[in-house]
C-alpha cells in the first residue's frame, strides 16, 4: 500500500537526529525526556511559570510556548548550531491549514478533502447531510469484491482527515474494519462518506483561546446490534 500524498515519511537525515539530541542533553533548557519517549516528534519544556511546545517532523519545527523572550532565545541557540530560517506565524503544516480567528485558532484540511475528491472523481458529487445513514450495517460479504488497493488507499486518507474532522472518525473506523477484503457495499459507504465530505470541505476544528482542558467523550455501544462482533 502507498502512502497518500504528504504523510510520507523517509528515513530521517542526520541533521534531526543531532537536533533531538541537543535539545534533550542542552543542560540549560531542561526538556522533559519523558514526552521524547511516549512521542519522538514532541518535545516539551515547563517551568512553574512558563511552557514550550516544540513539534519535529523531518526538517520542519512548529514552535510555541507562553513567553516571547524564552521562544526568541531558544531560536537563537538552535541557529546557533543549525541553518535555520524562520518563517514566521504558522499557517500550514502537514496538509493542516492553520486559520486564525478573533477568538482563537481554526484548524482546516480543506485542500487535502480536496484533493481526495478530485483523486476519486467526486468533487461534483452531490452533497448529503451526514456522512452514515441511520442503523447502516456492513458485513464481512456484501457483493463482488472491489479493488482492494484503491479501496485501502482512500479509506487510509479518510482516516488522515479525521485529525480535524472528529465527526467522520465512527464511519471511517467502520470501514477500516474491511480494509483486507473489501466488497461492493463497502465502496458505497465510502462512496457516502465522500458525499457528504463534498459538501462540507470548509469544516474544521476550532480551538479557542479560553479552550477547556476537560477530556470529554461520548459512547453509544451496541455490542449485541453488531453484526460482525
Amino acid at each position: 500500500m502507498v502512502q497518500w500524498k504528504g504523510s510520507r515519511l523517509d528515513s530521517p537525515p542526520k541533521i534531526i537526529i543531532k537536533l533531538r539530541e541537543l535539545i534533550l542533553t542542552k543542560p540549560s533548557v531542561q526538556w522533559l525526556k519523558k514526552a521524547f519517549l511516549c512521542n519522538s516528534s514532541l518535545f516539551i519544556w515547563m517551568s512553574s511559570q512558563d511552557t514550550i511546545l516544540l513539534l519535529l517532523y523531518v526538517d520542519d519545527i512548529v514552535l510555541t510556548g507562553s513567553c516571547i523572550s524564552l521562544l526568541k532565545a531558544l531560536v537563537s541557540n538552535l541557529n546557533s548550531k543549525f541553518a535555520m530560517k524562520d518563517m514566521g506565524d504558522l499557517h500550514y503544516f502537514l496538509e493542516i491549514e492553520v486559520i486564525r480567528c478573533l477568538d482563537g485558532l481554526l484548524l482546516s484540511q480543506h485542500k487535502y478533502a480536496m484533493d481526495i475528491l478530485e483523486h476519486t472523481k467526486m468533487t461534483c458529487a452531490g452533497p448529503i447531510h451526514t456522512p452514515i445513514a441511520t442503523k447502516y450495517e456492513l458485513y464481512d460479504t456484501g457483493g463482488p469484491p472491489i479493488n482492494a488497493f484503491e479501496f485501502q488507499s482512500i479509506v487510509g486518507a479518510l482516516k488522515y482527515l479525521t485529525l480535524t474532522r472528529p465527526e467522520l472518525a465512527y464511519e471511517v473506523n467502520l470501514l477500516c474494519q474491511f480494509k483486507q477484503h473489501p466488497c461492493d457495499t463497502h465502496w458505497t459507504g465510502v462512496k457516502r462518506v465522500l458525499h457528504y465530505l463534498a459538501g462540507t470541505t470548509q469544516l474544521g476544528l476550532h480551538i479557542t483561546a479560553k479552550s477547556s482542558f476537560n477530556l470529554v467523550g461520548f459512547i453509544d455501544a451496541d455490542w449485541g446490534g453488531c453484526p460482525i462482533t
